[in-house]
């Protein structure tokens, strides 16, 4: 039994087409996983971004409600207790600006994460 010299040219032709085909559909596989991987990654620094917004706005509320706690209390004392309450206030204002700071560092994270 003998092939053709053109039956053997076209079933070459046909195996290097199906290579091709499924080089190139692997590369369609690998494209697709490389993009939902990008997409659980940036759905998670979402997430933490939002989670360390949330801790940092509740931070900052804690805060503030306790300066405007111990001023209302600095106004009511005089003498030492006066001054003890004017301390804790400027303790309180820190940790205030601490927890601000925090928050613009988790929304720089998040905004370099997208990028």
């Amino acid at each position: 039994m003998q092939i053709s010299y053109e039956f053997l040219e076209l079933k070459i032709q046909e195996l290097h087409l199906s290579f091709e085909y499924e080089q190139q559909r692997q590369k369609e596989k690998e494209e697709i996983r490389h993009a939902q991987e990008l997409i659980r990654e940036e759905e998670k620094a979402r997430r933490e971004f939002e989670q360390a917004q949330k801790q940092a706005e509740k931070e900052e509320a804690i805060y503030e409600k306790a300066i405007q706690s111990a001023k209302e209390q600095a106004a009511k004392e005089t003498g030492e207790k006066h001054l003890k309450m004017l301390e804790k206030i400027q303790q309180l204002e820190e940790e205030l600006r601490l927890a601000q700071e925090k928050k613009a560092r988790a929304l720089s994270m998040a905004q370099q994460t997208k990028q």
